[in-house]
C-alpha cells in the first residue's frame, strides 16, 4: 500500500506517470499524491488507482492541471477528509467510500458499484463534477447537515439519495437527473427546490421519494 507522513509526499513525474496498486493494497496518506507532466489522453495517462479504498487527509491529484484519472475500489468502509483533484474519478467495489473532504472532477464521476457518499451527516464534504456516470446499482448519496446544491448532471443504472438534517439546511437540485431502474429518494429537513428534470424508469412507487421540512426547531 501507500502510506504518506505527514512530511513525505508521492511523485511520479517519469515516463508512465502511474501510481498503481493492486491485490487490494489501500492509500492512506496524509501528505500529497499526484503525477506531474501527464499529457495526452487516455487510461495510461496520469493514472493513480488503488483496488482498496482511500483513507487520510491529504492531497491526491494536480490542482493547477487536474490531469489525473483516480481510480479506487473498495470492497469495505473507509472515509477520506481530503482533497482529490482528477479529470476523471473512478468509485468500484462494493463497498461505501465516505468523503468528508472534496472531490474536484474536471470531465466525470464514475460510480460502477457501492456508494459514494458525500459527507456523513455533518457540515463536510463536497463533490463538483460535470457529470456523474452510475452503473452496476451503485448509489451516489449526499449526507450532510447544512445546505446542498445538487450541481452535477447524473444518469445511469444506479441510485441517487440525500438526506439533510437541520431546519436551515436547505436542498437544491439544479441539475438533471435521469437512472435507468433506479431510485431518487431526496429528504430535507429544510426547503426543497427542484429546477430541473428528475426521471426514472423505475415505475414502482417508491421509485422516486421527495420530503421537504421534516424539522420543527
Amino acid at each position: 500500500g501507500i502510506n504518506t507522513a505527514s512530511t513525505a509526499s508521492i511523485t511520479s513525474s517519469g515516463t508512465a506517470k502511474q501510481i498503481k496498486l493492486q491485490s487490494n493494497n489501500a492509500i492512506v496518506n496524509a501528505a500529497p499524491i499526484k503525477v506531474t507532466g501527464a499529457t495526452g489522453t487516455g487510461s495510461s495517462i496520469g493514472l493513480i488507482s488503488t483496488n482498496a479504498g482511500i483513507s487520510g487527509a491529504g492531497a491526491i491529484g494536480d490542482i493547477t492541471n487536474k490531469n489525473a484519472s483516480i481510480t479506487f475500489g473498495n470492497g469495505g468502509n473507509d472515509t477520506y477528509s481530503g482533497t482529490i483533484y482528477a479529470s476523471t474519478f473512478n468509485k468500484s467495489g462494493a463497498g461505501t467510500e465516505t468523503i468528508t473532504g472534496s472531490i474536484t472532477s474536471a470531465v466525470n464521476t464514475d460510480i460502477s458499484g457501492g456508494t459514494l457518499s458525500i459527507g456523513n451527516g455533518g457540515g463536510t464534504g463536497t463533490l463538483t463534477s460535470n457529470t456523474a456516470t452510475l452503473s452496476n446499482n451503485a448509489t451516489l448519496a449526499y449526507n450532510r447537515s447544512v445546505s446542498t446544491t445538487i450541481a452535477t448532471n447524473i444518469s445511469g443504472t444506479g441510485n441517487v439519495s440525500a438526506t439533510l438534517t437541520g431546519a436551515l439546511s436547505n436542498l437544491t437540485a439544479d441539475h438533471t437527473i435521469a437512472l435507468t431502474n433506479g431510485t431518487i429518494s431526496l429528504v430535507t429537513d429544510g426547503n426543497l427546490s427542484v429546477t430541473q428534470a428528475l426521471s426514472t424508469t423505475n415505475t414502482s412507487t417508491t421509485a422516486a421519494f421527495l420530503e421537504a421540512g421534516k424539522a420543527t426547531a
